[in-house]
């Protein structure tokens, strides 16, 4: 009787363990997917507005109007995935107040957006820019006017500019496929009367001239 005793014992905290075992995994990686999945807008300049619809987010975007020359605003913040083979790169995520994708007759034809939810300090900003800079270095972006348009670099010289909303507005090119322009500007902190910056992003196929 002992030994059943024992034996039922041993069962019992043998199945208490699993069980615990398994809410800790059921629990971790519902908290991995909460953290690793977010909305995305997946698309390159050109393709047909459908197949963005496709490969993004569930209704993160309306669909377009037939035979038009319009513009759709996300519904809900998401990053940016640009699906270019070669020339692709993700954003952090951005605002959907400030994402917009412009179609032409069925066509994606232009973005903007802002990759940030919110406006963000100096610090923030600079790093968010000059990852992104990273990103498109790696995949072959070049400055399409590097003399008077030059790349951001978090100098003194540069945080001066910044701070006196005298940044360049700077292009970046992928060939002859894709622009990029990307500009930096100070805006007004009405709560906590800080410097606050937000980062603007278009991209089209090109229209300024390389240097």
């Amino acid at each position: 009787m002992t030994k059943l005793f024992k034996k039922i014992s041993v069962l019992v905290i043998i199945v208490a363990i699993l069980i615990a075992v398994g809410v800790w995994w059921s629990l971790h990686s519902s908290n991995l997917k909460t953290v690793s999945i977010a909305p995305e807008v997946v698309l390159v300049i050109g393709e047909p507005y459908s197949q963005m619809l496709k490969d993004s987010t569930s209704g993160i975007i309306d669909q377009d109007v037939p035979n038009e020359i319009w513009y759709n605003q996300v519904n809900k913040s998401a990053r940016l995935r640009f699906n270019d083979s070669q020339y692709g790169f993700i954003t952090p995520i951005a605002t959907k107040d400030l994402f917009t994708v412009g179609y032409v007759r069925g066509r994606v034809h232009e973005l903007k957006l802002s990759p940030q939810l919110a406006p963000v300090n100096l610090d923030d900003a600079m790093k968010i820019i000059l990852e992104l800079q990273d990103q498109w270095r790696k995949g072959g972006w070049v400055l399409t006017r590097p003399g008077d348009s030059p790349a951001y670099e978090d100098t003194p010289a540069m945080r001066e500019q910044s701070r006196n909303n005298q940044a360049p507005t700077t292009y970046w090119s992928a060939g002859n496929k894709y622009q990029i322009m990307v500009y930096l500007q100070r805006v007004h902190d009405t709560i906590f009367f800080q410097e606050r910056y937000l980062i603007t992003i278009a991209i089209a196929k090109p229209w300024t001239p390389k240097e």
